[in-house]
C-alpha cells in the first residue's frame, strides 16, 4: 500500500468524522440522560406529594385457620399486561424474551 499525500488526507478524514461523531453522540447522550433524570425527579414529587396508605400488618395464619393460596393468574388481561411490560423493555425482541425452559439432548 503506497501512502501518497491522497491516502494521508482519507485517513485524516475518517478519524475527524469518527471523532465528530463520537463528540455529537456524547452531546446527544447527556441530553437523554437529563431528560431521563427529570422525568425521574418529577416522578418522585408525585410519589411524595400523594404517599400511599400503609398496609396493615398481616398475621401469621396458625394452625387452625385455612391458608388459602391464590391461583396463578393466567387470564387474559394478565397475559396481556405482561406482554405490555415486555415489550416496552424489549420492543421487537419481547417475543424472544417470553422462552420456556426445556433441556435438550443429543
Amino acid at each position: 500500500m503506497r501512502f501518497d499525500k491522497n491516502t494521508v488526507i482519507g485517513f485524516t478524514l475518517m478519524v475527524v468524522l469518527l471523532i465528530g461523531f463520537a463528540w455529537y453522540q456524547n452531546g446527544e447522550m447527556k441530553k437523554q440522560a437529563e431528560a431521563e433524570q427529570a422525568r425521574l425527579d418529577s416522578l418522585a414529587k408525585v410519589e411524595a406529594a400523594n404517599p400511599k396508605p400503609s398496609e396493615p400488618a398481616q398475621s401469621i395464619p396458625t394452625s387452625d385457620q385455612a391458608v388459602i393460596v391464590a391461583p396463578a393468574a393466567n387470564d387474559s388481561a394478565s397475559i396481556a399486561s405482561a406482554s405490555g411490560l415486555l415489550h416496552e423493555k424489549f420492543g421487537i425482541l419481547a417475543a424472544a424474551a417470553q422462552g420456556e425452559k426445556s433441556r435438550h439432548q443429543c
